[in-house]
């Protein structure tokens, strides 16, 4: 993003210098050199974004969603189920009668799979009793609506992020300096 840009004008540098003497370093971290290709990628593809409007900038984020490069080793697959649960599982989905995506499917998984270790019982296609005891739990089409709820609010808060972000950021690209004046100007105090 253009944000960091500002910070390299040398009267700001000179400020940061006097204010903080011997203690200020000025480092030039290019960053992973495998990952730069990327980032200067992603920087472009925001850079152009934010210059077309609010929209823009909404649609850029939403494009990220399923951009393998943000997945990461924290992000955990599905679990795998036992075969009997599978099999009860298999069946479920396919009475909800419809599809499920690939996170909907990871997010069922999951439950699914924490309910059997759990209750010791397969959960249910709709809500009801637990099997043998006298709590109720979400069934499979209970467990849907509140999956696509979330997603539905989750995506909500990005796009009012999103849209924060642009109006924070619009204005601020008449202010600023190209990279290339950005990184002459830093190599003056590198």
């Amino acid at each position: 993003m253009k944000t960091w840009v500002p910070s390299y004008k040398a009267e700001t540098i000179d400020a940061y210098s006097q204010a903080l003497g011997d203690s200020f370093y000025l480092v030039n971290n290019p960053g992973n050199p495998a990952h730069k290709k990327a980032y200067d990628k992603l920087t472009g593809e925001f850079n152009a974004a934010l210059e077309k409007g609010e929209d823009a900038v909404v649609a850029y984020f939403d494009g990220l969603e399923d951009d393998p490069f943000f997945t990461t080793t924290m992000s955990k697959g599905a679990p795998t189920l036992p075969s009997e649960l599978q099999k009860d599982y298999d069946e479920k989905v396919k009475g909800l009668g419809e599809k499920l995506t690939p996170d909907e499917d990871k997010s069922f998984k999951r439950e699914v799979l924490k309910h059997y270790k759990k209750e010791g019982a397969f959960r249910q296609l709709t809500k009801g009793k637990v099997e043998g005891g006298k709590r109720e739990v979400n069934g499979y089409k209970e467990m849907l609506q509140s999956v696509r709820n979330t997603k539905e609010r989750v995506r909500n808060q990005n796009v009012e992020a999103a849209k924060t972000l642009y109006s924070i950021l619009k204005n601020q690209s008449d202010n600023m300096v190209s990279v290339e004046e950005a990184v002459q100007i830093a190599k003056k105090f590198i």
